[in-house]
């Protein structure tokens, strides 16, 4: 078993610090995907203001292993070419 280290960061750095022991690197991809999945729903707000959330994997050594990004693109404007309803 290694130990994994998730950093979030979706405006606001978060260093986990402890880890989660687990059994290779597909697992901890899994987890980074979790992590992810879960930041979206509850932060949809800051998502569009910050533009991106991403989760870094650390081995034990301190070794970069992984990083999954999401990003949006926003149109300045996005509403420019829609008639107002009446």
């Amino acid at each position: 078993m290694t130990r994994f280290h998730f950093h979030a960061a979706d405006g606001t750095p978060f260093r986990d610090r402890h880890g989660e022991e687990l059994p290779d690197l597909d697992a901890a991809r899994t987890v980074a995907l979790d992590i992810l999945t879960e930041m979206l729903p509850s932060r949809a707000v800051e998502f569009w203001d910050q533009k991106s959330f991403s989760v870094s994997v650390k081995d034990e050594t301190g070794r970069l292993v992984a990083v999954l990004m999401t990003m949006a693109v926003v149109d300045p404007e996005p509403l420019a070419d829609v008639p107002p309803e009446s």
